[in-house]
């Protein structure tokens, strides 16, 4: 089978130099995940994440160790993961060889081959938001044509994926967001009032916490303005270096006249085949390619308003869109 070959393709790039150096934050995870267990929630006031990658990598390094090799690989495996999941939502799509076309652009994919070596949350979080997708389309959004083939397993495999997910990324809540608003177009008010009702129940023993790390970031940003400077992209600047970046990977151009230049290519040839997807979802009326295209623009768009008020939006952040940037490419 051509996924076999995709994934093996997309495993082995991501195994490539994997004992490299860690940087800052990296060595900062593992020293937290070599650390005592309530060192985490220390650690946690100052890193603006929710806990659920962090008790992964606790556990992670008494099991497997903490060389560089070891801390980099569930980032490497859930990258890997991360194709295949492409792969069967474009099989959900029905649309020829799509999923394979995605999971190629995927799997080779610059972009995410550098944060799927990398030791933190981004490529864990991309996965788990591709996963609540994958079983949103399949056995919620669907609705009762789909009920009596998965029963409730889908179902859970859902509340689990998004669960987990906002979990180990606050980003995760703005791919959450589209699902619920995908519920209430569909008017499938129930669902909408269930999954509220749910995640709301599960995320109130994190609320102090969450609280308490958002009056550190004010007091740092306070203390040292810059930094809110240093974390944020520019308001102008934040939409098309995501997109170019989504595209090209982690490619920076230093000169500026040139960088500029390239940036409006790519935002031409994306625009052009953007528009002619965006068409052809409209001509055939296309449910699934509404679902992609909303997946891919909501969370960025939100992001980057929320911007204004938090400054903290990067494009590594929106990693968890790039999955349907390459669904909606292919």
């Amino acid at each position: 089978m051509i996924i076999v070959v995709i994934l093996a393709l997309g495993l082995i790039l991501r195994l490539i130099n994997l004992n490299q150096s860690l940087w800052l934050d990296e060595a900062v995870q593992a020293l937290t995940s070599r650390g005592t267990f309530s060192g985490i929630f220390t650690e946690l006031l100052g890193d603006f994440h929710p806990p659920f990658y962090h008790f992964l990598m606790y556990f992670w390094v008494r099991i497997f160790g903490s060389t560089e090799i070891a801390l980099r690989m569930p980032s490497v495996l859930l990258g890997a993961g991360t194709v295949f999941l492409v792969y069967k939502i474009g099989k959900l799509g029905k649309l020829g060889k799509l999923g394979e076309l995605a999971a190629i652009f995927l799997a080779t994919s610059p972009f995410h081959l550098y944060y799927s070596q990398e030791v933190r949350m981004y490529a864990v979080s991309a996965f788990l938001v591709t996963g609540s997708f994958y079983f949103f389309l399949r056995d919620i959004f669907r609705g009762k044509e789909n009920r009596k083939h998965w029963g409730n397993k889908g179902k859970l495999a859902y509340f689990l994926f998004t669960i987990v997910a906002i979990y180990t990324d606050y980003y995760a809540f703005f791919a959450l967001l589209v699902q619920l608003f995908l519920l209430f177009l569909k008017k499938q008010y129930k669902t909408l009032l269930i999954c509220l009702f749910a995640y709301l129940l599960i995320y109130l023993p994190w609320l102090p916490m969450f609280f308490r790390q958002w009056q550190t970031g004010k007091i740092a940003t306070q203390i040292l303005p810059e930094w809110g400077q240093l974390v944020n992209l520019s308001f102008f600047k934040a939409l098309p270096l995501t997109l170019t970046k989504f595209f090209i990977g982690r490619v920076t151009i230093f000169n500026k006249k040139l960088y500029f230049f390239v940036v409006l290519g790519i935002l031409g040839i994306l625009g052009s085949l953007g528009v002619r997807a965006i068409s052809k979802i409209r001509e055939e009326k296309q449910v699934w390619g509404k679902v992609i295209v909303l997946w891919l623009c909501l969370p960025i768009i939100i992001a980057w308003l929320v911007s204004f008020f938090v400054p903290n939006y990067q494009p590594f952040r929106l990693l968890i869109c790039l999955p349907a940037f390459y669904l909606l490419l292919a």
